[in-house]
């Protein structure tokens, strides 16, 4: 695989990409749950879904087949602010 930007000489990184997609999906999950709480009472939060996934590969979910992404801490990190605890 090419690199985007036409360098013939240099190859894609895809475990470069896949990481810093992780990154990015953490950064955005942990800010669409913090807008969304900040919409009350409008919008009282988020309805989490995507934990995992059936197949390998870059998808959404925040747990890869053998180890959680860097999104599945930030993001349970941020919801135990506002969980009600017994």
């Amino acid at each position: 695989m090419r690199r985007m930007n036409g360098d013939s000489d240099s190859l894609f990184n895809m475990n470069y990409f896949a990481y810093q997609s992780w990154v990015k999906q953490n950064e955005y999950l942990i800010k669409a749950y913090n807008h969304h709480r900040s919409q009350m009472p409008h919008c009282m939060g988020s309805l989490f879904w995507q934990w995992n996934d059936i197949w390998p590969g870059i998808t959404w979910s925040v747990m890869g087949m053998t180890e959680p992404k860097p999104s599945a801490q930030g993001i349970l990190q941020e919801m135990s602010k506002h969980v009600l605890k017994r």
